[in-house]
């Protein structure tokens, strides 16, 4: 079976075809997107039965403080719960909703999906001018009419593929709660997480294409409306050169936006933005976290809304120096012969491959734990938020490369 598959995506705006190749994904990553589902489950149909409630949909009367078109909604929210089984009890009034709960975070998590794969592929059409639009561009055009950025993108969408979420859905016009549209958004966000570790250099081509192109387009635009003296304009271009400025420096890779991989020695360590998913989200989410923002953003978090609950002292444990004399594999039974002899004098983690093993000061001061080279006494001591300079991981390897060579 191929390594990758086609989804095939038909665009109504221009009635063209576009084929978009995604990588498989990985069981570990598999498991990662399913746990992100089903709390995006819990999440949206908690969400759904509080607007719901808002509504009165279950109760045998409507609120009195309800608006006309609230009315209209309630109504027409009972009638599809009805029909999708929800029982109705003919003397109270009173009316289950649970299968329309469900009903409603199904659509809206699905509509949100649908609209940042198409934004994030270039597909998804502002009908209007009938140009593709970011994800950027839709929180412009949701300041400017006062909606939210999804709903919006959302609504995009549906003109995309009306057979798919239709315009006179009543659970697509349930108003979520700000809170649980900023849950889903933060899942969905994670379930697109691989696309930004992905394999064989997908990864860096996106942060470059976040970083260049979509980013360098919502500056050029705060350039000319600033130039036109637009309200507001010169404020968000500082911002945006400022995150771009910050991006620049993870893709570069310099410390404190480095990747370090304590596992790794020196000449594999990542230089630059070359994620590897496997490597835990601990390890790739630390750039995003050492970058600094002039101004703005909250302190601890970085380029991040919210700072994650991330320990960075030392793992437990040590790393052992040598191997004992005879190795036994953890899966040999107690009659099997399968012994290796090991030569105990090899170093599992020499210095100049792990000098972080080699007495490092990893509670210091970042400059004492920025390219340490080792010191004379193996700790094995784990410590996770080291640095190291390009010049350091280009020398280890060429170092590598030559020992191979020779």
């Amino acid at each position: 079976m191929s390594a990758f598959r086609g989804t095939r995506i038909v665009t109504p705006a221009d009635s063209c075809t576009a084929v978009i190749e995604m990588q498989s994904l990985s069981g570990e990553l598999r498991n990662r997107l399913v746990a992100a589902v089903k709390a995006a489950r819990r999440a949206g149909e908690a969400g759904a039965r509080s607007a719901l409630a808002v509504l009165a949909v279950g109760d045998a009367r409507a609120h009195p403080s309800l608006s006309p078109d609230e009315q209209d909604l309630r109504r027409r929210l009972r009638a599809h719960g009805r029909q999708l089984g929800d029982r109705l009890d003919a003397e109270t009034g009173v009316q289950q909703v649970e299968r329309l709960a469900h009903e409603v975070a199904y659509e809206h998590w699905h509509r949100m999906l649908f609209a940042r794969f198409l934004a994030e592929n270039d597909l998804l059409i502002e009908p209007e001018s009938g140009v593709a639009v970011s994800l950027t561009d839709c929180e412009e055009l949701a300041r400017e009419r006062g909606q939210d950025c999804w709903t919006v993108a959302g609504r995009f969408a549906e003109r995309m593929l009306p057979r798919i979420f239709r315009s006179d859905d009543p659970a697509l016009a349930v108003p979520l709660a700000p809170e649980t549209r900023q849950t889903l958004e933060r899942l969905h966000a994670l379930v697109n997480y691989h696309r930004l570790a992905g394999a064989d250099g997908e990864g860096r081509r996106m942060l470059d294409a976040l970083t260049c192109r979509h980013l360098g387009e919502w500056i050029a635009r705060q350039r000319s409306d600033r130039d036109q003296g637009v309200d507001g304009a010169d404020g968000r271009l500082v911002a945006a050169e400022d995150l771009q400025n910050q991006l620049t420096k993870i893709m570069t890779g310099e410390p404190p936006c480095d990747l370090f991989v304590r596992w790794k020695p020196l000449g594999e360590q990542p230089i630059g933005w070359e994620p590897d998913i496997h490597d835990s989200m601990r390890v790739n989410i630390r750039p995003f976290m050492w970058a600094e923002l002039t101004r703005g953003g909250r302190a601890g978090a970085g380029l991040l809304r919210v700072k994650p609950k991330i320990a960075w002292s030392k793992d437990q444990g040590k790393e052992a120096l040598k191997r004992r004399k005879r190795w036994r594999p953890p899966w040999a039974e107690d009659d099997d012969n399968v012994d290796v002899e090991i030569d105990e004098d090899r170093e599992l983690r020499p210095r100049e491959d792990y000098p972080w093993f080699w007495g490092c000061r990893g509670d210091g001061s970042r400059a004492e734990r920025t390219g340490f080279r080792g010191g004379p006494e193996f700790d094995g001591n784990r410590w996770i938020d080291l640095h190291h300079t390009n010049d350091a991981k280009r020398a280890a390897r060429a170092r590598r490369m030559a020992e191979v060579g020779s």
